[in-house]
């Protein structure tokens, strides 16, 4: 084998070992981007949106989506929305279906406790 066989062998699994490795962090990103979905919803849920909450009837049903957390009014909310996007963007993730319609999440509306 020469060196250039060598080489190349050597750099085509390095690429194999880095794409890979990228994929897997992607993935990662993608199941942290849903959980700070998540805690979007409770943020806004705790402050900007409960008096809307207390009022909503038990069982409500309501589908957010992320420009009504981005028009929350609340920085917090507005910062980790922004994250989220950003990550979803770079990981290759969406939470658009293939009509670039808002796939939000259905919540129900549970009783204060």
């Amino acid at each position: 084998m020469s060196a250039k066989e060598f080489k190349f062998k050597k750099t085509k699994k390095i690429i194999e070992n880095y794409e890979a490795r990228l994929n897997e962090i992607k993935d990662i990103l993608a199941v942290h981007s849903s959980e700070m979905r998540d805690y979007c919803f409770e943020l806004a849920m705790l402050k900007v949106w409960k008096d809307w909450d207390d009022k909503m009837p038990v069982g409500s049903v309501i589908a957010f989506n992320d420009e009504m957390f981005l028009e929350s009014g609340d920085k917090n909310v507005v910062d980790l929305m922004k994250l989220v996007q950003a990550i979803e963007e770079y990981a290759g993730v969406s939470e658009t279906d293939d009509n670039d319609e808002p796939k939000a999440p259905k919540l129900k509306l549970l009783p204060n406790k």
